[in-house]
């Protein structure tokens, strides 16, 4: 987090993250979003008074293939396509 001023701060961040699911298994647990291995971020926060903030945020996943090798079927690929997410917040202190 950076605040660019008193009012307003600026937040980033990566991720790398092996996938969850182990590719011997991937067809028999039939999970498909554990598979992202890179995410990052951003968001903006706003300060408009002692008692108002606003936030907003932006994850980003990006997309990745997996072949399940557990030899039952025979070899399937899985790709999983980038996932966008943005949210936002107004928080109000008493």
């Amino acid at each position: 987090q950076y605040e660019l001023f008193d009012w307003c701060r600026v937040r980033g961040g990566y991720n790398y993250g092996r996938s969850a699911i182990p590719s011997i298994s991937l067809f028999s647990s039939q999970l498909a979003s554990p598979i992202s291995e890179h995410h990052a971020s951003g968001g903006l926060g706003f300060t408009l008074s002692k008692s108002v903030s606003i936030d907003a945020s932006y994850l980003r996943t990006f997309s990745n293939t997996v072949t399940d090798n557990s030899g039952g079927i025979g070899n399937s690929a899985f790709t999983i396509q980038s996932i966008h997410q943005a949210s936002g917040e107004i928080s109000l202190k008493f």
